[in-house]
């Protein structure tokens, strides 16, 4: 074989494994409204790489080889993707808590990411056996090879580099940075380097084997240079030169998004956080809000829906000039000329819903509020609520749909309950908590006063898991109780 029968494929890999790393960032860093159309589109790509993987398995030619490679890379990039979108992660998305350590904090950070070495796994297992006992296996191999090496990377992450990639993950993962551990080196890391080196080395010599055919010669040499760019990859996290330089392009698309963005549809299960209580469905979670290290640390922000539907309720049944004096109350004039379009601080929330109480009387207040909540409902189920996830809530049995969407609801309580502690009980009747509402914060009131809060519950259950779904706030913070709770029923 020729220099040229080398060069092609080497640099093949290397143009796709640089360019599809990038495509990936950027589609993660794009609106996530943008997420179910690419979800979808990944997903048929995902379904023409196994395909495409079954159809080249039981052939041994240069073009098999490319095409089965490409597959098996296509198929890594799906799990990947919905890693980063939050689509698949893990059963526990809260930050580490202070202080944990040993086996402890290595059992929460396998929980942050099990779901997804799940599907990595489920997905291996699938290509495994379009791939058995057929000569190409370069898609297989491409993908295990990756997987071995992203496991051995998240370990290393896990024990402490220098550099942590922390750019790489979106704002939705800000969590998992408080399990990284900065430091120079670790003592794994010597092992890996060492091992995957002497793993390219081994195939380095295959490819120069004369038993082997081109087309084994080129399988070899894609597996072989794959495996230095992994073995690339682990000494960037100790060099003193980043990844991320290699993919600005691919970061550029990364903005602060609207709002909390999408449900995922996987229930919580954190440790401790669950319980079954008597005489009730299971299940009870009170860890789904952020530690207060966490909400510390980034500041408690909220969604700017709670303003901007306040904004189209005051319009919609406010009196002249109502709109004006209640911003003005709450020293939030900015947003009439120009509406916020990223995550707000949480005090500015609670000024708002104060100076509706003090600049309306009672019942209009309630009316506004209620009006908001309910197109906040209506916002997130036409943006934020993928369609494939609400055609198949609405047609679960009620319990199972309402304890599905109640951890959704309680995987995203930081972007409406800002420091506020969130949880329910999946029950007869549900009951959710929050702790410490920013709408009622330092209120007094007779009657409760989180209306935009039941009309926004009352407009996602009446559309995902029950169109007789009735929502009552019993308990609220501003009557004195614990927590403002509402009872939901239908």
């Amino acid at each position: 074989m020729s220099f040229s029968d080398f060069a092609t494929p080497i640099a093949y890999v290397l143009f796709v494994w640089w360019f599809s790393t990038g495509a990936i960032l950027y589609l993660d860093g794009l609106p996530r409204r943008t997420y179910p159309l690419t979800f979808g589109i990944t997903t048929v790509v995902l379904i023409v790489a196994l395909t495409g993987i079954s159809h080249t398995a039981a052939v041994t030619s240069v073009g098999a080889a490319y095409s089965s490679f490409t597959c098996g890379l296509l198929a890594w990039g799906w799990n990947e993707m919905m890693f980063l979108f939050g689509y698949i992660t893990g059963p526990r998305r809260t930050a580490c808590p202070e202080g944990c350590g040993g086996w402890r904090r290595f059992r929460l950070a396998t929980l942050t990411i099990l779901y997804h070495e799940l599907a990595i796994l489920g997905t291996a297992v699938a290509l495994t056996a379009l791939s058995w006992d057929k000569p190409n296996k370069v898609g297989l191999w491409t993908f295990v090879i990756l997987w071995a090496m992203r496991l051995s990377a998240k370990f290393n992450v896990f024990l402490g580099a220098r550099n942590l990639s922390e750019d790489f993950l979106p704002e939705h993962l800000e969590y998992l940075k408080t399990y990284f551990r900065k430091r120079p080196i670790n003592l794994l890391f010597p092992i890996s380097v060492t091992a995957s080196t002497m793993v390219f080395t081994v195939m380095t010599l295959k490819i120069v084997d004369p038993a082997l055919s081109r087309p084994e010669a080129i399988e070899v040499t894609f597996l072989a240079t794959l495996t230095a760019l992994a073995v690339l990859e682990h000494w960037f996290l100790v060099l003193p030169m980043p990844a991320e330089i290699l993919w600005k392009w691919g970061l550029s698309s990364r903005t602060s998004d609207e709002d909390g963005g999408y449900i995922e549809i996987w229930p919580p299960h954190d440790g401790g956080a669950l319980e079954t209580r008597r005489g009730q469905m299971p299940m009870e979670s009170t860890a789904v809000s952020p530690s207060s290290s966490t909400v510390a640390a980034l500041g408690a922000r909220i969604g700017p829906n709670a303003v901007i539907q306040v904004v189209r309720a005051l319009r919609e049944l406010g009196g002249p000039g109502d709109l004006e004096r209640v911003f003005a109350a709450a020293d939030l004039g900015r947003y009439l000329q120009s509406l916020p379009d990223h995550m707000i601080p949480e005090q500015e929330v609670t000024g708002l819903h104060h100076a509706l109480r003090e600049v309306l009387d009672p019942q209009l207040c309630e009316r506004i509020s209620r009006r908001a909540g309910q197109t906040t409902a209506e916002y997130l189920l036409a943006n934020r609520i993928p369609k494939p996830i609400a055609f198949v809530l609405k047609r679960l049995p009620p319990a199972l749909a309402a304890r599905t969407l109640l951890g959704a609801i309680g995987r995203h309580a930081w972007t409406f309950a800002g420091s506020g502690h969130f949880s329910f009980e999946a029950g007869t009747p549900v009951r959710i908590r929050i702790q410490g509402s920013p709408l009622c914060r330092s209120i007094r009131a007779d009657a409760p006063a989180c209306a935009y809060y039941t009309a926004t519950f009352e407009g996602l259950f009446r559309a995902l898991v029950s169109p007789t779904s009735t929502v009552v706030e019993t308990a609220c913070g501003a009557m004195g109780a614990q927590a403002c709770v509402f009872e939901i029923t239908w």
